[in-house]
């Protein structure tokens, strides 16, 4: 899996338990059930240090890594927006998301 040697520029691994189950309690409170990952359970990996954007592992089967751009509003109390906030990529592969961090507008759309 990813570690701080080998995460791209601009994030950051999160290894703090408190911290993990924090972001995770957020995404959680975030999707509606419309949401592709409403009632899938995730463990937290990294943050994007420009933005809101976080980095969850899907804990599968099968393994996947998604890169949530949380919005900070709970869908259950209220928050009216529908699929797709929190906006969500998957990545089948870990290799597939640091493909990702090579093309300029999947990075920056990150830091909406």
């Amino acid at each position: 899996m990813l570690d701080a040697s080998n995460l791209p520029a601009g994030w950051n691994i999160i290894d703090n338990p408190d911290q993990q189950a924090l972001f995770e309690v957020e995404l959680y409170g975030e999707v509606a059930p419309s949401h592709p990952l409403f009632g899938v359970k995730v463990r937290t990996v990294a943050r994007r240090e420009s933005g809101d954007a976080f980095l969850f592992e899907i804990l599968g089967p099968p393994i996947q890594l998604t890169v949530v751009h949380l919005t900070w509003v709970y869908a259950r109390n209220g928050h009216e927006d529908t699929p797709p906030w929190p906006a969500t990529q998957i990545f089948p592969t870990v290799d597939d998301w640091m493909q990702s961090m090579s093309d300029d507008a999947v990075v920056d759309s990150y830091d909406v």
